[in-house]
């Protein structure tokens, strides 16, 4: 399993917004630019995250987008999962009958769902809002480093 470019700019979207004040709407155009985002798919991955409910969008004068929930409560799973669907490490974790009848002996089977419960675990073990304020301390660290 690989993260997509949507992926990837999804949470750079969504880490901007989490730093922003919960009452400002950001512009589309903002976030791709400040997240280095093609605007146009950005525009494609934000119908994606308001059709999973975690941002809000607004049209007109006025409008743009911000979090629907708080960023404490939002994990770098939801949002992998908004715009990439169910993460899956092999076909035999979503499929296990369909795709292969070995599921219930097979040894492999059982390394992949220990993996792939492991990588649930980390993807929901922080959240967004924690994400922002390690970026800041790593970013204030790479400065002050770079300085010297």
């Amino acid at each position: 399993m690989r993260l997509t470019l949507a992926g990837e700019y999804a949470i750079r979207a969504m880490l901007f917004l989490a730093d922003q004040p919960t009452d400002r709407r950001v512009q589309i155009s903002e976030i791709a630019e400040t997240g280095s985002i093609p605007e146009n798919f950005l525009r494609n991955i934000v119908l994606k995250l308001a059709k999973n409910q975690l941002i809000q969008t607004h049209r007109g004068a006025g409008g743009g987008v911000k979090l629907l929930r708080p960023a404490s409560e939002v994990t770098l799973l939801d949002v992998i999962e908004a715009v990439e669907g169910k993460l899956s490490l092999n076909h035999c974790l979503v499929q296990a009958q369909e795709f292969c009848g070995r599921t219930e002996w097979c040894s492999v089977h059982l390394i992949w769902s220990v993996a792939q419960s492991k990588m649930i675990e980390e993807l929901t073990a922080t959240s967004l809002a924690e994400l922002v304020i390690a970026n800041k301390q790593r970013f204030a660290e790479t400065v002050c480093y770079r300085s010297k």
